[in-house]
């Protein structure tokens, strides 16, 4: 069991650092496209997600469609409508921040280290 609490320590964590080199990345896009015009690059994460997905190219299918009917469908109807489409109607670099935030913060809630009672032999 604490080999899988591990393991499963390992993906939050990993997910988190994906989520915040994406989110530095889509931070200084943003940044630059500031700096170059007058022009606010506020395009929301879904947006971005549906303008530069390569499986458009690869397969012939949007992913973004795919995923939201996978998770509506699967998973469940509520963790796609208000929570998945809250982060994916913030601005991209926001948005990535956030949900770099919600795995760390599940990753911490849900895996606190357990305090084990030592037996004491006498």
């Amino acid at each position: 069991m604490k080999i899988i609490i591990s393991i499963l320590k390992i993906i939050m964590r990993l997910f988190s650092l994906i989520f915040v080199g994406l989110a530095l990345l889509a931070f200084g896009f943003y940044i630059t496209i500031i700096a170059a015009t007058d022009n606010r690059a506020t395009d929301p994460l879904g947006q971005t997600w549906y303008n530069f997905d390569p499986f458009i190219e690869i397969f012939n299918t949007a992913s973004l469609p795919l995923v939201g009917a996978i998770i509506e469908r699967k998973i469940h109807p509520f963790l796609w409508d208000p929570i998945f489409l809250f982060f994916l109607s913030l601005p991209s670099w926001l948005g990535l921040i956030s949900l770099s935030a919600t795995f760390m913060i599940i990753a911490y809630l849900f895996f606190l280290p357990t305090k084990s009672k030592k037996v004491k032999f006498s």
